[in-house]
């Protein structure tokens, strides 16, 4: 019986070890999607060179994420067209946190089978919101998504109004609603 006990403790433990994934850090990207018009066209948007930190293990992703952080100025935004960065960074976050950084700090891993959720803290403006995200491994990517509600904030109303007006794109609509995604290869 003892050493059927050792033998199923020894194969779950490799078993686990097996399916344990983790991503490779320097691929980390943090992407968004807004919404504007009345139809709620997406406007795709990056981060470009936020400042990250990491947890100590990184053997998984939990060892990895959990405890991680990331800052980045908005100034480091961009949105693939120049006019709808400069409305974004010099419209958008003027208003909403006076062009002031966004920090994230990751909490709650939980990992399962190519698939998992993490937590997401946001803060702007010295005030944070929680976002859950949903995780999957496929072919080789790491990718986590999640919505974060941008009213949360005190600033955004005002914030999404100064945008709708200065972007005439917009149709007098910003939503207040973003799509975040962290993508990463897995390893």
């Amino acid at each position: 019986m003892k050493k059927f006990l050792v033998s199923a403790v020894l194969s779950a433990s490799l078993f686990s070890y097996l399916n344990a994934a983790s991503i490779d850090k320097n691929t980390l990207t943090i992407n968004f999607e807004g919404y504007k018009t009345a139809n709620m066209i997406a406007t795709a948007g990056t981060v470009k060179n936020p400042k990250y930190t990491f947890g100590k293990d990184g053997s998984s992703i939990k060892g990895l994420l959990n405890g991680a952080t990331a800052t980045f100025s908005p100034k480091n935004i961009d949105m693939g067209v120049e006019l709808i960065t400069n409305n974004i960074v010099n419209v958008f976050f003027k208003t909403l946190n006076g062009g002031k950084d966004v920090d994230v700090k990751i909490t709650n891993v939980i990992e399962g089978d190519n698939q998992g959720s993490l937590t997401a803290k946001v803060s702007i403006g010295g005030q944070y919101e929680t976002v859950g995200l949903h995780y999957t491994i496929k072919d080789g990517k790491f990718e986590a998504k999640g919505v974060l509600d941008l009213f949360a904030f005190k600033n955004s109303e005002q914030a999404l109004i100064d945008l709708a007006k200065a972007a005439p794109g917009h149709a007098g609509i910003s939503w207040s609603i973003v799509e975040i995604t962290l993508s990463a290869k897995a390893k």
